[in-house]
């Protein structure tokens, strides 16, 4: 099954931001920007001193880059 998503990445059009922890130990920042890579029109961006749920240690931090890729991308 995550051979078929990864191999369908290429499919998503939309603009879309991929948060990384740069202390996430269950997935390394390399797969974060496997996906940046695959996904046309992405933004990657790697949150420092972040861990893997990056929303519960900075949520500040979380939702100013969530705003800004929303004004950059005209969605608000």
């Amino acid at each position: 099954m995550l051979t078929k998503i990864q191999n369908n990445l290429c499919a998503i059009e939309c603009p879309t931001l991929i948060l990384w922890g740069d202390q996430d130990s269950w997935f390394p920042a390399c797969h974060g920007e496997k996906l940046h890579q695959n996904i046309r029109n992405s933004r990657f961006q790697l949150l420092q001193n972040c861990y893997h749920d990056a929303l519960t240690g900075a949520s500040e931090v979380v939702k100013a880059e969530m705003i800004k890729f929303l004004q950059d991308t005209n969605f608000c």
